[in-house]
C-alpha cells in the first residue's frame, strides 16, 4: 500500500516540476497536455489508495466482529467436550453457517432422545452440588461451558439450547422445578 502512495507522491512531484517548466516554457501545448495527464493519473492513484484504505478498514472491522462473535471459540469449546457430553448432545445437527446455528433443532433431538441438559456460561458456576443432585436423581445434566469472554456465539448457543431443554424439564417435572433446585432443603 505504501508503494502506490509513494508512486502518487512521485507523480505529484513530477507534475509540480512540469508545472514550473510549463510556466517557463510560455504555455507549450504539449507540456500543458502532459501536466494535465499527470494530474489525472495522480488523482486516480489517490483514489486507489483511498479505496485500499477503506478495504483495509472493512477487513479490520470484520476481524473485530468475528472476534466478538466468537464462532471459532464456540466451535473449539464444542470440539473439546468430554466424550460423555458428546454422546448427550447432537452436535452433528449444528450449522455454523447460520446465525442461530440450528441450536433448537439440536436441543429438540436431544430431548427426543431423553437427554435433558442445561448449559450454562459466564463468571459463576451457580449450580454446584445441585448439578450433581439433578444428575443423580433426575438424569438432568448441567454443564458450565463458557467464560464471559468466549464470545456471543457460545451464549446464543446456550440460550437457544436452554429455551428448548428447560421447557422440556418444566413439562416433565413442573413449572418451578429448576427454580426449586436452588431452595434450601429443610
Amino acid at each position: 500500500m505504501t508503494r502506490p502512495a509513494g508512486h502518487a507522491a512521485g507523480v505529484v512531484l513530477v507534475a509540480v516540476v512540469l508545472s514550473g517548466v510549463v510556466g517557463c516554457a510560455g504555455g507549450d501545448p504539449q507540456l500543458t497536455a502532459r501536466v494535465a495527464t499527470l494530474q489525472t493519473e495522480n488523482q486516480e492513484l489517490r483514489d486507489k489508495v483511498t479505496d485500499l484504505e477503506r478495504q483495509l478498514q472493512r477487513i479490520r472491522d470484520d476481524q473485530a466482529e468475528a472476534k466478538a462473535e466468537g464462532l471459532v471459540t464456540c466451535m473449539r469449546i464444542l470440539f473439546e467436550l468430554s466424550p460423555q457430553w458428546k454422546q448427550r448432545l447432537r452436535l452433528d445437527l449444528l450449522d455454523f453457517t447460520v446465525k442461530d446455528m440450528n441450536v433448537r433443532v439440536m436441543a429438540e433431538a436431544d430431548v427426543a432422545e431423553g437427554h435433558l441438559n442445561v448449559l450454562t456460561g459466564g463468571v459463576t458456576r451457580i449450580w454446584g452440588e445441585r448439578a450433581d443432585m439433578l444428575r443423580q436423581k433426575h438424569d438432568i445434566w448441567v454443564m458450565h461451558m463458557a467464560g464471559p469472554d468466549d464470545g456471543r456465539a457460545v451464549f446464543r448457543l446456550i440460550q437457544g439450547y436452554n429455551a428448548v431443554s428447560k421447557a422440556a424439564i418444566r413439562k416433565k417435572y413442573g413449572t418451578d422445578f429448576l427454580e426449586n433446585a436452588f431452595k434450601a432443603k429443610d
